[in-house]
């Protein structure tokens, strides 16, 4: 019994197709199929019922499957902790960005700074949504993440207040309110506000802020959800709508849209976010290499 015997075995029974199992597995076809005929042979039954249009597990390969399923789970769990022993020997830091964002001079100063204060600590960087940050911070998959005040909450969770971002529209460039400020709300509010959403069930941090802002004036907004922010960036260029962030948003740098300053739009708190159960032992010392500047405006 091999390594790749068992492979073939599990991806046709998954796939129930010995060519696509094939394919999978980047083997030919007689490939997979000697390796199935040879465990067969070994363990002296048949694991597949084999008709011209179908493959099935037989009983006898049915207990196999759910038994080598449950092996191979237990073995990446293991293979999971195990890399995190290793790295944790050597030392690492995960920091979780919101998709979309670029790394704020506050977040890379301490960055550099717990490189050179230890040098062999790996710091690791995701791009996540704000579920998945959450889930991960819970998880103790992230140590830490940069996130707006009270975007995501849970039990447990500290926080130091970074800096103030200024909040902006988005709009397409073509529009004749593009580059301009001190703009007021009342010129968009028939505009589709357009959001990234990742299942959740109301619109988050900034987004809420600009929902709030209309029903001040009397207009329940439109709003349309995309799964990504290319998709969003796309349809403000076409002047499908209008989004809301701050000046670090990767969007930024698109040639083809335009922030612009409303006086009803105020300055959001950036938050260096941790869970307090979290056992990483070079979490304190990469939290002393902040330097908060929680009423500096960016």
């Amino acid at each position: 019994m091999t390594d790749i015997q068992i492979r073939s075995f599990l991806t046709v029974a998954k796939t129930g197709s010995f060519s696509r199992a094939a394919e999978l597995l980047f083997l030919s076809q007689s490939s997979v199929s000697r390796n199935v005929n040879e465990l067969e042979k070994d363990w002296g039954f048949k694991l597949f019922d084999r008709r011209s249009n179908s493959v099935t597990l037989t009983e006898a390969g049915r207990v196999m499957f759910d038994f080598f399923t449950k092996a191979s789970e237990s073995y990446s769990g293991a293979l999971k902790q195990a890399e995190y022993a290793s790295r944790a020997q050597k030392g690492f830091i995960r920091i979780g960005l919101l998709d979309g964002q670029m790394m704020n001079e506050i977040m890379r100063s301490a960055v550099f700074e717990m490189t050179k204060r230890s040098p062999g600590v790996e710091v690791i960087f995701e791009r996540l949504d704000y579920g998945e940050i959450r889930s991960k911070l819970i998880s103790k998959e992230l140590d830490f993440a940069e996130l707006p005040a009270e975007s995501v909450v849970f039990d447990n969770r500290c926080t130091v207040p970074l800096y103030k971002y200024e909040t902006y529209l988005i709009i397409p460039s073509s529009s004749r309110y593009a580059y301009q400020s001190n703009l007021s709300i009342s010129l968009f509010l028939s505009d589709t506000l357009i959001i990234v959403n990742h299942g959740e069930e109301h619109p988050r941090s900034l987004e809420a802020m600009w929902v709030n802002e209309c029903k001040k004036h009397g207009v329940e907004p439109s709003i349309r959800y995309v799964s990504d922010i290319r998709e969003q960036e796309i349809l403000i260029e076409l002047g499908e709508g209008i989004g809301v962030c701050n000046i670090n948003h990767m969007m930024s740098n698109c040639p083809h849209t335009s922030f612009v300053k409303l006086k009803e739009l105020t300055p959001r708190t950036f938050e260096l976010v941790w869970y307090k159960l979290n056992p990483n032992p070079q979490s304190p010392c990469f939290i002393s290499c902040f330097d908060p500047q929680p009423e500096k405006v960016i």
